[in-house]
């Protein structure tokens, strides 16, 4: 393939995506391990944005699509599977009584959801804390803190900024859509939110699309004590498949039945979907995930602090964290050293490791992650041995999660912080 081909492709990814840095072109992946026609084996820790988190090439996967494709029911024949999602679903205790709605990509979804709150509430406004997904509906551009040209108020996880705009417009807002993050975030800025929503009589929906049957069967919320009216869900769904849903009481999913397009119910997705789910089910892997990446984790966080790189924190658990940096340049340079040490990182953003992400893979890893600092500090050791700092933490919040973190900023400190973060870039 020529060099520039993916210049054909508008989209395609070439910054933050670490596919788009590889020697070669993807020939095969299983597990942890992405290999490339070159030959060359990559450890894959972003796993195609968190969707992977069984690891690549499942074999349980590969058996359910296998035989959708052999029976030459791609396009016709997912209806069974996706009543079989449905079933599934009801499993956690959290959608007992609830039905889906099924879509493709997590931003479907999540708008998907937000129309569906418009026509419960008959109110036009949304309040938003959070990143759900790429379309302009989230846009700011109206200035921060204003409702934006799509309805949208975005707090940015700042309690003060929502109380003061649901006092003052309370009687036009419908729903807060809320991202939860259990990496940045304190718990009880995310109670906060959801308890000033409900003293207002809004609906609440959780948007789980990176977080829903992360660490467990079901929604993250169950770790807190919130719950949600509607919740969306997508990437550890079908283990890499395009599946996206919103589950929920049946009135408030009745308006979304003509949210149909034409892969809706495709049924290679659903049934991978199905199967991912049933290996989900019991939660060895996510056990597995918490077990193997948690020593990944330590040996990276014992390895930085021995050798005195103090510049570089990885925050966050085994099932997703972060590697925060005190110079950007060094972060700049960090993640193409890693890609050249044979370790798949998503640029500036999560890492999710899978269940394939085991034994002595893991141990590799770790050589490799030590590999890739060594070669950052050829051209940015002091820069590398600066302590991280607050606003640093802030920033890489930022990058991950679209909101503020860390402080418990007024409004007015909070606008400077934004205002700071957006210049950047």
């Amino acid at each position: 393939m020529p060099a520039d081909s993916l210049d054909l492709v508008v989209n395609a990814p070439r910054i933050g995506i670490p596919y788009s840095r590889l020697d070669s072109p993807v020939a095969s992946a299983e597990g942890a391990w992405v290999r490339t026609r070159s030959g060359r084996s990559y450890l894959d820790l972003g796993n195609m944005y968190g969707a992977v988190i069984l690891g690549h090439a499942h074999p349980a996967i590969i058996a359910a699509v296998e035989r959708v494709l052999t029976a030459g029911i791609q396009g016709c024949g997912g209806h069974p599977s996706a009543a079989s999602i449905a079933e599934r679903l009801r499993r956690c205790g959290a959608h007992a009584d609830h039905h889906v709605l099924l879509l493709k990509t997590g931003t479907a979804a999540v708008r998907a959801a937000v129309e569906l709150c418009r026509a419960s509430s008959k109110r036009p406004i949304v309040a938003t804390a959070g990143y759900h997904g790429w379309d302009s509906t989230w846009r700011v551009d109206r200035g921060l803190f204003e409702v934006n040209s799509a309805g949208v108020f975005d707090c940015f996880f700042v309690p003060e900024a929502l109380d003061r705009f649901l006092r003052k417009e309370g009687s036009q807002v419908g729903a807060l859509l809320v991202s939860p993050d259990y990496v940045h975030l304190s718990a009880d800025t995310l109670r906060d939110l959801v308890t000033i929503a409900r003293d207002h009589g809004l609906l609440v929906v959780s948007d789980e699309v990176k977080w829903g049957y992360r660490t467990a069967p079901g929604p993250s919320l169950d770790v807190t004590d919130l719950t949600a009216d509607l919740y969306v869900y997508s990437k550890a769904l079908g283990n890499g498949w395009p599946i996206a849903l919103v589950a929920g009481p049946r009135a408030l999913l009745a308006e979304g039945a003509d949210f149909t397009s034409t892969l809706t119910f495709e049924a290679g997705s659903l049934a991978a979907t199905v199967a991912c789910l049933d290996a989900l089910a019991d939660g060895s892997a996510h056990a597995r995930i918490r077990e193997q990446s948690g020593r990944f984790l330590d040996a990276i966080r014992g390895f930085l602090a021995e050798e005195g790189w103090r510049g570089v924190e990885v925050v966050g658990g085994p099932h997703l964290f972060q590697i925060v940096f005190a110079d950007e340049r060094a972060e700049d340079a960090f993640y193409p050293c890693a890609t050249e040490a044979g370790l798949l990182l998503f640029a500036g953003d999560n890492q999710t490791p899978s269940a394939g992400f085991t034994g002595d893979v893991v141990d590799e890893a770790v050589r490799r992650f030590r590999k890739a600092v060594h070669r950052t500090a050829d051209g940015f050791e002091a820069a590398l041995r600066r302590p991280v700092e607050t606003f640093d933490r802030v920033r890489a919040a930022w990058n991950q999660m679209d909101g503020l973190a860390y402080e418990n900023q007024d409004l007015v400190s909070a606008e400077r912080t934004l205002e700071r973060l957006l210049d950047e870039g």
